[in-house]
């Protein structure tokens, strides 16, 4: 970080973390995702942000900051309300003086997987979406790299 980095690429999923440990409370009994577990997975995602955001709000350490909101295939119908959480919500105040990278939220989803292998994805998210976001992606990251600093 002494030299400064181009960008930082910041992943999310909204709260769809996997972990080992976490499988029952993750989907229940009733392969229902509970919205506490939701919830609780996304005050992580906000304590996270404490490794590196204040390291980034001058200008000088990053150029610019992009969030990938991954695993678009589970939260597909909720698309709306997820990029608002991320561009403007709860989350994008959490990023503290990093906002002032203006931070460019993406959704993302690559693979189409079940959650825990269990919980089925958005009917939704067609392959099509999953063409359009990837473009969409690697667009932003040009764009991103090709601009000129203008510290």
């Amino acid at each position: 970080m002494e030299g400064g980095v181009e960008g930082i690429i910041n992943v999310v999923s909204y709260g769809y973390n996997e972990a080992s440990s976490v499988k029952l409370p993750a989907i229940g009994v009733s392969t229902k995702i509970p919205e506490s577990f939701l919830k609780q997975q996304r005050e992580l995602e906000i304590a996270m942000l404490d490794e590196w955001k204040g390291l980034l709000g001058d200008g000088e350490s990053a150029r610019w900051l992009v969030t990938v909101a991954t695993k678009a295939d589970l939260w597909w119908k909720q698309q709306e309300k997820v990029m608002n959480y991320y561009a403007g919500g709860r989350y994008q105040q959490a990023l503290g003086e990093a906002q002032l990278l203006k931070p460019v939220v993406l959704e993302y989803c690559s693979v189409f997987k079940k959650f825990y292998g269990q919980v089925p994805m958005s009917g939704d998210f067609q392959d099509s979406d999953r063409i359009r976001v990837k473009a969409q992606m690697i667009r932003t990251l040009l764009a991103a790299i090709g601009k000129e600093h203008n510290g």
